[in-house]
């Protein structure tokens, strides 16, 4: 299940391996099957890309997804399995319109799929938005974090 990860080592700026590595260190198995929780996902984010993330929030509509967000997509509740993606809001500027797109790091899919705009074919379920840390929370006027 390395979509999750391989979503982490995106918003992150790591590597898979390191993503792997900091999972482990947290007690993820080494060795398969398995997944990681939204609680796993939520810690990695913080520690290796100083980024926050939500807990799983239920999936209304295109409109009322954050700016940033890993998207549970594909959910088959007889397998009670799914795959996760990274979907980035871009705002408009005088210079382009708004617009938004899917990051997919899935293996099997075309070449030409990996990152696209083509929001409408996506089954979406759940959604966990990721933000940078309030500054107030993470850092004094020294610099330090509190």
């Amino acid at each position: 299940m390395d979509d999750a990860f391989a979503c982490i080592a995106t918003l992150s700026g790591k590597s898979l391996e390191e993503v792997n590595r900091a999972a482990v260190a947290l007690g993820y198995p080494a060795q398969g099957p398995a997944y990681p929780t939204e609680i796993l996902m939520a810690k990695l984010l913080m520690s290796l890309g100083n980024l926050v993330a939500t807990h799983y929030k239920d999936f209304e509509s295109i409109a009322a997804l954050p700016e940033v967000a890993i998207l549970f997509i594909d959910w088959d509740e007889e397998m009670d399995t799914g795959r996760t993606v990274i979907w980035h809001r871009v705002r408009k500027t005088d210079l382009q319109p708004a617009f938004s797109y899917v990051i997919d790091p899935a293996s099997w899919i075309a070449e030409g799929r990996h990152l696209h705009t083509d929001i409408d074919s996506l089954t979406i379920s759940w959604f966990m938005e990721i933000t940078a840390p309030s500054a107030d929370r993470t850092t004094s006027k020294l610099g330090r974090r509190s």
